[in-house]
């Protein structure tokens, strides 16, 4: 019998000290000071509350700073406030919280985090729960009592919808849909809406005749057009909202994502290429020298580009390139020469041929250069006919010739004749 009593007493002894250490000794600290958005929060010796904070709105931030004096040691230190009875809170919890820390004894520590308010927080009396706590001691809870009140101009960019997506490629457009809500007490006229891209220098505003206290309206499609010259890479995008006579703004900022565009080099290197080419039309002697038509291309974007040329003539013309790819530099020029000879059958009259320009396949220029083809009168034939012609005129002058040296002859000797008969008679 005796011994089931002291089997019981050293249960009931045992299980004292196992509920004994259990139980974990406060944290220690002491907190010196509190302050709430720069202003002070006192406590009596018992730790109560003495000051109350009260001005705060909706969608304000709480800045707070604890003093905090280790009374001992103490190892990954957090520092906690929280809010609650947010009819939110388990999508948006009301908690801030500083980085864990530790505490050497006899030093102090102050420490900075914030809270943010909800624009959907009631108007009402709300505790602000700081609590200082680690792994092992028991939590030294200060509580601070606050009262949110209604904004008076208040409004907030909801969400923005946007399409097609916050990724395409240049050259696109992005369409953006606002979501705007007036959660203050006042209603709001002239609200401006703009969505812009700074750094690719686009911008499109709308605005909201009337906005409603409590009232929610979505903008008319803010159409940004993505240039073709864009850079692949990410982009912010930047929606703005001014309200209250244009004196209050808010933003948001979403982050867009350009893809390189099926044509925005081919496009780039098009509209920075400048060409000349002439004359445009020169005379070419059928089955005589090469015509020259000097093409001269000048780049003058900022990035190196490459251009070929294509030479294309029918079966009148022998034609050639004397260079077809180029690789200029920005700024640098570079002359081509298009040489053309017509053929010796090729018909007399205005000829036609084509000269393209192309970027990575994509054709960015094409023109024509027009040659006159000529028959020349030194012909074989023509000079075979003419040279008949002359042997003919001369062989006909030299009998003409002849012909009358006899008839002069003779009638020399007639006259001759008469003089001595003459000189008998006497």
């Amino acid at each position: 019998m005796m011994n089931k009593i002291l089997s019981v007493f050293a249960l009931v002894v045992l299980s004292f000290f196992l509920v004994a250490s259990a139980s974990a000794s406060p944290m220690p600290v002491e907190v010196k000071s509190m302050e709430v958005n720069g202003n002070d929060v006192d406590f009596n010796d018992n730790g109560d509350l003495v000051t109350e904070v009260t001005d705060f709105e909706e969608g304000d931030s709480l800045e707070v700073e604890v003093g905090l004096k280790a009374t001992g040691e103490a190892k990954d230190v957090e520092v906690e406030a929280s809010i609650k009875g947010y009819e939110y809170s388990d999508y948006e919890p009301l908690v801030g919280t500083t980085h864990v820390f530790d505490m050497k004894e006899g030093k102090t520590y102050y420490k900075k985090f914030s809270l943010n308010l909800p624009k959907e927080l009631d108007q009402d009396e709300y505790l602000l729960r700081v609590r200082i706590t680690d792994k092992n001691h028991d939590a030294v809870e200060k509580v601070v009592k606050i009262y949110v009140d209604a904004v008076r101009h208040g409004v907030e960019i909801k969400d923005t919808d946007f399409s097609p997506s916050l990724k395409l490629k240049a050259g696109k457009a992005l369409q953006a849909k606002v979501v705007v809500e007036n959660f203050g007490v006042k209603d709001e006229e002239n609200v401006k809406v703009t969505a812009s891209i700074s750094e690719l220098g686009v911008s499109t505003s709308d605005y909201i005749d009337a906005l409603e206290a409590d009232d929610t309206q979505i903008t008319e499609e803010l159409y940004l057009k993505i240039p073709s010259d864009a850079k692949a890479g990410k982009y912010p995008v930047q929606v703005t909202v001014k309200y209250d006579n244009m004196k209050e703004v808010t933003a948001k900022t979403y982050t867009l994502e350009v893809l390189e565009g099926e044509t925005a080099q081919q496009e780039t290197a098009g509209e920075k290429l400048v060409l000349t080419a002439g004359p445009e039309s020169q005379n070419v002697v059928a089955g005589g020298s090469q015509a020259m038509y000097p093409i001269t291309l000048t780049n003058e974007g900022k990035a190196s580009q490459t251009y070929a040329l294509e030479l294309v003539a029918g079966d009148w013309a022998d034609a050639k390139l004397s260079e077809n790819l180029f690789v200029l530099a920005p700024g640098e020029t570079k002359v081509a020469y298009a040489y053309v000879t017509a053929k010796e059958a090729a018909e007399a009259g205005e000829k036609i041929f084509s000269v393209t320009v192309k970027n990575s396949e994509k054709v960015l220029k094409q023109f024509s250069l027009k040659a006159n083809v000529v028959k020349t009168a030194s012909n074989d034939a023509d000079y075979s006919k003419l040279r008949k012609g002359l042997e003919v005129a001369v062989i006909a002058l030299v009998v003409l010739l002849v012909i009358v040296g006899i008839i002069i002859g003779f009638s020399r000797m007639g006259k001759k004749d008469e003089d001595e008969k003459v000189k008998e008679y006497y």
